[in-house]
């Protein structure tokens, strides 16, 4: 391949519009103060998780509880608060990257996406190719699960369903 300066230039540009959005991608959630009776994320991080949890566990199955309505944003802040700032802050950062991961595929944040929508990239992301993505998003699938199957709708009607003593 013969490299010509225009090719120079053009790789040099990239590396600079890429180093900035990701730096202000990282600047955007980095120093988001907790608000709103939170310990550890803000609200926005909150928005994200439950928009993930509803996603994970939609509205109108059984129990007829959703994710966003059992509070599992909330739920994971409370979590998040007993963990070191190391880790708290990579789950943020973790937060953040897959709100931000369907700008380019959607043309919208995770968390405006529509439940159906949000459901299929969720799905896709636990099938991907990508050991990290994939790790990252099973994680938080099962923090969020925990979350939902402790709420006090949810775990009766678990524990009803379950052949293997959870509840009793």
């Amino acid at each position: 391949m013969n490299l010509t300066r225009r090719h120079v230039l053009a790789a040099g540009a990239l590396v600079l519009a890429t180093g900035a959005v990701a730096g202000g991608m990282a600047w955007s959630w980095w120093d988001q103060a907790a608000a709103g009776g939170l310990r550890t994320l803000s609200e926005d991080e909150v928005v994200v998780l439950d928009a993930l949890a509803e996603a994970i566990f939609p509205s109108g199955g059984d129990p007829a509880i959703g994710g966003r309505e059992a509070g599992c944003g909330r739920y994971a802040d409370v979590v998040l608060s007993g963990m070191v700032a190391t880790q708290s802050n990579l789950v943020r950062l973790s937060i953040h990257a897959l709100d931000a991961a369907t700008l380019p595929t959607h043309g919208a944040r995770f968390r405006s996406l529509d439940t159906a929508t949000a459901t299929t990239v969720v799905r896709g992301w636990l099938h991907s190719d990508l050991p990290e993505l994939r790790g990252v998003v099973q994680s938080l699938y099962i923090f969020l699960g925990t979350a939902w199957t402790t709420h006090p709708a949810v775990a009766p009607r678990i524990a009803a369903l379950s052949t293997c003593g959870y509840g009793r």
